[in-house]
């Protein structure tokens, strides 16, 4: 006598139910995940100066100056940029650690930035001129250039801070810094930026 197989119960409306729900939660929890990392990852901070009026006056000068004019800066400035930053740090009442560590850091910046992103096409001639293509001798753009080329620097700092993995904290503190210094320079604008075309020359 054979026996009949029973045939297989197919699986309750229910459990399909909980299945694809299941399954819906989680591809949702994973485009949630998902979403919230590629917004980590593209986030930035608002990093914003406040540029005194005075200096940026000195900023539209300079860009008329170079680019409209066909003028340069004559080098080596009288008040390079090592100076100014020199004399901002003795100007400062909280010296220490911190203050060395900002100070060496816009030297830095402003020596790996300089030929890239601060010079105006008409100037790139001057410097492959005093440096002969070897940005890694020993003297460096900071004791050859002066205020007018580390203003330009300062108009860059926020989109190159905001590239560094640097806390709100530290961020805070160095934007509080940045903005010290450039009222430290508007203080010193007759000391640091020369008058009238007496240190430009044509090209």
């Amino acid at each position: 006598m054979n026996s009949k197989r029973k045939p297989s119960r197919p699986a309750s409306t229910s459990a399909l139910h909980d299945t694809s729900e299941s399954r819906s939660r989680k591809r949702n929890r994973d485009s949630s995940i998902d979403k919230a990392r590629l917004e980590e990852e593209t986030k930035k901070p608002d990093f914003k100066l406040t540029i005194p009026d005075s200096l940026k006056g000195l900023l539209v000068d300079d860009w008329e100056h170079v680019t409209k004019n066909r003028q340069i800066h004559e080098l080596p400035r009288e008040t390079t940029v090592d100076k100014i930053l020199n004399d901002f740090k003795e100007s400062r009442s909280d010296k220490g650690e911190v203050l060395d560590e900002y100070i060496r850091g816009i030297r830095l910046y402003f020596n790996k930035t300089l030929h890239t992103q601060l010079l105006y096409r008409s100037e790139h001639d001057q410097y492959d001129q005093l440096f002969d293509g070897n940005s890694d001798q020993q003297q460096k753009p900071s004791s050859i250039y002066g205020a007018e080329h580390l203003l330009r620097l300062f108009v860059e700092m926020p989109s190159l801070v905001v590239e560094t993995n640097m806390d709100a904290d530290t961020l805070l503190d160095i934007r509080e810094k940045l903005e010290a210094t450039l009222r430290f320079i508007q203080d010193h604008e007759r000391d640091y930026f020369g008058t009238d075309d007496q240190d430009l020359h044509a090209k």
